[in-house]
């Protein structure tokens, strides 16, 4: 329990601090770390690339994929992003002789490319008018959800919301854990009309809080189920008895991703 109040204590200021303080660059190199990290975490913890290669390889194409959203997208063409890891993933098959199966191809695929692109969601997200302000939204949409759940369910769970895939989940817990979302967005745009100059959209506040609940539900059930599949308690030890970088932030990669979608659609602030 210490350990994970310490974990809490050094980042629940460091992402208000990275979001209001520093630099666009400092915190695409933030995310890069992260994309990094947990395309490292899902291969190397799930065995689902059985070459250290490439999961290494996995990792170094994960972490290039935030700076290239962010300022290469005009020099790199998105075909030559996609062609290089398959082609890589295809070439460890064939000198695998057998080692390296299907399955394996596609999980390199996935955390070299489906993780970094989803997490650099944030970093699109900033890049948008009123950046700074709309890149909040998916980190208080997904933490409030996931705190709030967790307390709603230990005090009033009763009914499993998905027994197979994670024991703990209730759907009292995940009915709270919306009602909290839903509240802490109206309290942030309360906060950004007041102090950021700009006039949110009340109804679509809403909506993108019970839209970004449901991926954030869906991201976390998602992750679960690789994690029953394969025996795993946690994906990594990096965060100490908070487990690894997935284990904690799988539920912000989907609601980051949905966000970005729905915010070049349906713009939140007026």
């Amino acid at each position: 329990m210490a350990n994970r109040w310490l974990i809490a204590f050094l980042l629940v200021p460091l992402v208000p601090l990275l979001f209001l303080l520093a630099p666009g660059w400092a915190l695409v190199i933030v995310v890069a770390f992260f994309s990094a990290g947990m395309a490292v975490e899902i291969l190397q913890s799930t065995g689902f690339a059985p070459q250290k290669r490439m999961y290494i390889f996995a990792g170094v194409w994960a972490a290039f994929i935030p700076p290239w959203l962010a300022y290469l997208g005009e020099y790199v063409p998105v075909e030559a992003v996609i062609f290089v890891p398959v082609a890589w993933c295809s070439t460890m098959a064939v000198l695998s002789k057998g080692k390296v199966r299907a399955e394996g191809i596609a999980w390199g695929l996935f955390a070299a490319l489906i993780i970094p692109r989803f997490l650099a969601s944030l970093v699109a997200i900033l890049n948008m008018e009123h950046g700074r302000l709309l890149a909040w939204m998916p980190l208080v949409t997904a933490c409030f959800y996931d705190a709030c759940s967790m307390f709603g369910g230990k005090k009033f769970g009763r009914r499993k919301l998905a027994p197979v895939l994670s024991p703990k989940k209730t759907v009292e817990g995940a009915l709270a854990g919306l009602i909290g979302a839903i509240g802490f967005m109206l309290i942030y745009a309360l906060l950004i009309q007041s102090f950021g100059g700009v006039n949110p959209s009340w109804p679509l506040i809403v909506f993108y809080a019970v839209a970004g609940s449901a991926a954030a539900q869906l991201g976390d059930l998602a992750f679960s189920a690789v994690k029953r599949e394969r025996g795993m308690k946690d994906y990594g030890t990096i965060l100490q008895s908070h487990g690894g970088l997935l284990d904690r932030f799988d539920s912000i990669l989907f609601t980051a991703a949905l966000m970005e979608g729905l915010l070049v659609y349906l713009p939140v602030l007026l």
